[in-house]
């Protein structure tokens, strides 16, 4: 009860807090009245590849259903000073869509508070959530997060709240939204096309493994996969983490180049989820280690498991789990013939209102 009084506290101490700033803000963004803006909040301005490719797949995805839009990337420490600006803009001149992803939930609270500010404040406008994991803990300490997030969308009369994967599907549905509409599309990346495809002829292997608080292959673990791979199969192996530390930013063009050199490997293993969905698109055979998180699993169970060159094995699973998906890949597995194509006319007619 401690820490579940704890969190509530200090979950209505910073809504003082960032009602206080927006009323006091002056730095305030000047949009023209008698234009229409569709704004896409929580654009990364981070070096994670996975989280670009979200947002230039969001981006692009609003520009092909509104050409005559105003297409606005706002980061999310902007949230407060853009939903000030907003609200002097017509409801039917503004569409507002939240970044899709794995961040609504308890897990990553820095995105929850600007989330919750969104609902609470911009809750007479059409607001879509793009396709989300969520998940909300169950302990002391996460309820209120879940309570909270309950208590704004309720607020909001055109909301519309994506699913990713069944897992969240599900997990939306027991929130019991009262007035939210709740569907289920594929993440936003599947519908990205990479500039082009190669023939996998063997480049090396691609290793795309987290190093962050979703990891969950341990450091032996990893090292017989690599021993295998290097002393017993001689495989050039190349670290192709989706996350970088680098000073300059990534952009599209950075995102693009990965995927052009994903789509000249051999195979790839991944823990990632972008990583899987990185090497669906590319059509490079890969190896997938499941995650603490359910979103990879749910998202193989609910778009890719007829996929003959994308192969899932537990984070459990022994070496020789691995060496057997391992082989079945590296016998020139070709993409299956046809590719599948992915439903997002839910989403389009979300965006739209219709």
């Amino acid at each position: 009860m401690k820490d579940y009084i704890k969190q509530l506290v200090k979950i209505k101490q910073t809504r003082i807090h960032d009602l206080v700033e927006s009323f006091f803000c002056k730095d305030v963004v000047k949009f023209a009245k008698s234009e229409k803006y569709a704004f896409v909040f929580f654009a990364a301005d981070y070096n994670n590849l996975g989280d670009i490719a979200i947002t230039t797949a969001q981006v692009r995805f609003l520009q092909q259903i509104f050409p005559t839009y105003k297409i606005v990337c706002v980061k999310p420490s902007d949230t407060i000073r853009y939903c000030k600006s907003i609200k002097k803009l017509s409801t039917n001149n503004v569409l507002v869509t939240i970044i899709g992803g794995g961040n609504n939930g308890s897990l990553y609270e820095f995105l929850e508070r600007p989330r919750r500010f969104i609902l609470n404040e911009l809750k007479g406008y059409r607001i879509v959530s793009f396709p989300q994991t969520v998940f909300y803990g169950t302990s002391e300490r996460d309820i209120p997060y879940k309570y909270a997030f309950i208590k704004a969308a309720n607020k909001c009369s055109h909301l519309t709240v994506f699913a990713r994967e069944r897992y969240s599907l599900n997990k939306y549905r027991e929130l019991k939204l009262e007035k939210a509409k709740v569907d289920l599309v594929p993440d936003i990346v599947f519908s990205l096309v990479p500039p082009r495809l190669n023939d996998h002829s063997g480049d090396g292997i691609a290793l795309m493994l987290r190093n962050d608080i979703e990891k969950n292959v341990d450091v032996k673990h990893q090292k017989q996969i690599i021993d295998y791979l290097t002393l017993t199969k001689d495989e050039k192996i190349e670290k192709m983490d989706t996350w970088g530390d680098s000073t300059k930013l990534f952009d599209d063009k950075t995102l693009m180049n990965y995927l052009e050199k994903l789509s000249h490997k051999k195979i790839a293993i991944t823990d990632r989820l972008h990583g899987m969905i990185f090497c669906f698109i590319t059509h490079t055979p890969c190896i997938v280690i499941d995650s603490t998180n359910p979103k990879i699993l749910s998202t193989y169970e609910t778009w890719l498991r007829k996929q003959n060159f994308i192969k899932i094995i537990n984070t459990n699973a022994s070496i020789q789990e691995f060496i057997s998906a391992y082989e079945s890949l590296a016998k020139n597995i070709k993409p299956d013939a046809q590719m599948q194509e992915f439903n997002y006319l839910p989403l389009i007619e979300a965006c739209k209102g219709e």
